[in-house]
Parts: structure tokens; sequence; C-alpha cells
């Protein structure tokens, strides 16, 4: 297992030599993503008109405009937002990062999920800004969701 095959995620307080691990499934993940950028669940309602066929639910923002879909429907042709598997979809968590100011927290976060246990000192710096550069979606948004946690203005 590699250092970013972790599935667990650091609380986002005390000293981060002694974190507490908490294990979150994906989909949970991406669900808690949803609601820390303030989007909350609707029902998308059917295609027009194909038999009343109900299809995928979707996130809508605060003012009720649709941003994504929540469900993976290969019939109406729709893919679940997964920030925690997608690359461009881990992109508009790190947007809101920017757009709340968290990117020192952020940083700090995703250095320590992809830093390996016990090297919270590592000698290789070039190695860690690597590491930091290509980090996966899943370790992104874990390191989203710990850097708006911990904000004062969580809720942003």
């Amino acid at each position: 297992m590699g250092r970013n095959d972790n599935p667990q995620t650091p609380r986002p307080s005390g000293d981060p030599r002694f974190r507490v691990v908490s294990p979150i499934g994906d989909a949970d993940l991406d669900t808690q993503c949803a609601f820390a950028l303030g989007w909350h669940a609707g029902d998308g309602g059917a295609i027009g008109g194909i038999r009343g066929y109900q299809w995928g639910a979707y996130w809508y923002n605060r003012d009720g405009q649709q941003m994504a879909p929540r469900v993976t429907d290969l019939f109406a042709g729709l893919v679940a937002w997964s920030p925690s598997t997608d690359p461009i979809a881990a992109l508009i968590l790190e947007n809101e990062i920017e757009r709340r100011g968290l990117q020192g927290a952020y940083v700090a976060f995703l250095r320590l999920l992809v830093t390996p246990i016990g090297d919270y000192r590592s000698d290789n710096e070039s190695a860690i800004q690597w590491a930091l550069l290509r980090a996966a979606p899943e370790r992104r948004a874990r390191a989203f969701l710990m850097a708006v946690q911990e904000a004062p203005h969580a809720h942003g």
C-alpha cells in the first residue's frame, strides 16, 4: 500500500504528530464536500417526456442553480459529481479554498495527507512539493474538508 492509498483522514485539530484518524467512504466524502460548498440535494425530475422516467437527483447551490448530478445514470447520460475521484471536480474545491482565503490551511492539511506517516520533517522538500502537485483527487477532497471545517467561518 502506497502512502496515498490510506483511506483514512486525520481530524483537523491538535498536534499533527498525534492526529486521530477517522475513516470516511468516498460517497460520503463527496456528499460532505457538496454540503461544505453550500450545495443541497434536489430531484432533477423527468427527462422531457420520456415515459415519465425519473432521473438523477442533482446538487443545487444556495440560489437554486443546478450545479452537478448526484447520481450516475447511464440511461440518462449522467455521471455523478465526485471530487474524490475526478480531478476536475476536485478543482472546484480548490477554487472554493481560494475564494475563502484558506490556501495555507489547505496546503498544510494536504501536506499531512501526502507525507509518509511519521515523516513530518522530510529532508526532501522537492519530493513533498511533487507529492502535493500530484495528490490524488481523494486527498484533495479530504484536505478541502479539513480546511473548511477548521476555518472560523466554516459555512462560508
